[in-house]
């Protein structure tokens, strides 16, 4: 006996309208889950971006310990020189900042040189001088989104240590530069500190300075000299 297979047709249009739901559907899916790992990909930017004061800590402090670390044993007795009478917050922070810092590594830390009977070395960080500037980074991803911006942090101080008898063991200039990518949406959360050392500047494009902005002022100028000279011709 033979079998024969039988196929069922589906009514006209059906199998059509079907397919089009299905892929409504999955491009739906694909929509969402692209917007939702821009939006995890935004979060985690911001969430891994450090703040200025960080990185100002980072450029300041770090050069300063290694100085320490390979000069000092732990129990050393230190005194961390005072900010100048006109001395603005970014002095008064870097004391607080690097006599925080020497505590945590076990170094003997006094308020003044009378304290330690002169046995103690004073730490100088002299004329320090901060400077953070952003500029565009990178091109809007969506239509809502603000771009990124490159953020460059840099530092500049004069170390100066000297022993108890004021004889100079140390004496250097040191520098220090940092630079990322942040979403423009994070600068604020990056400034969030108080202190106004920790606010940066921004940088128009170099393409609109040198480019863009003297064809527009020459096109400018050339569309006065032309209504100028018409209006004389007309008269």
């Amino acid at each position: 006996m033979k079998y024969r297979c039988v196929r069922f047709k589906e009514p006209p249009g059906r199998c059509e309208g079907d397919q089009a739901i299905i892929m409504i559907s999955v491009r739906r899916n694909i929509l969402f889950w692209l917007f939702g790992l821009l939006l995890i990909g935004s979060a985690a930017a911001r969430a891994q971006s450090p703040s200025n004061q960080e990185l100002l800590a980072r450029l300041f402090i770090t050069p300063v310990l290694n100085v320490l670390s390979d000069s000092l044993t732990p129990a050393s007795r230190l005194v961390i020189a005072p900010p100048a009478p006109a001395g603005d917050s970014l002095n008064v922070w870097l004391q607080q900042i690097l006599t925080d810092s020497c505590l945590s590594r076990n170094y003997l830390v006094y308020s003044t040189p009378d304290s330690t009977d002169g046995g103690a070395r004073m730490i100088a960080m002299e004329t320090p001088r901060a400077r953070i500037r952003y500029m565009p980074g990178g091109r809007k991803w969506l239509l809502w989104g603000r771009g990124r911006k490159k953020r460059m942090v840099e530092s500049h101080f004069h170390l100066t240590i000297t022993d108890g008898q004021h004889q100079v063991l140390y004496s250097k200039p040191i520098s220090g530069n940092y630079q990322d990518v942040i979403p423009a949406s994070a600068v604020a959360a990056v400034e969030k500190d108080p202190f106004r050392f920790t606010k940066g500047t921004k940088s128009g494009s170099k393409f609109i300075k040198r480019w863009l902005e003297p064809v527009l002022i020459t096109a400018a100028t050339t569309t006065v000299f032309y209504m100028f000279y018409s209006l004389r011709s007309d008269k």
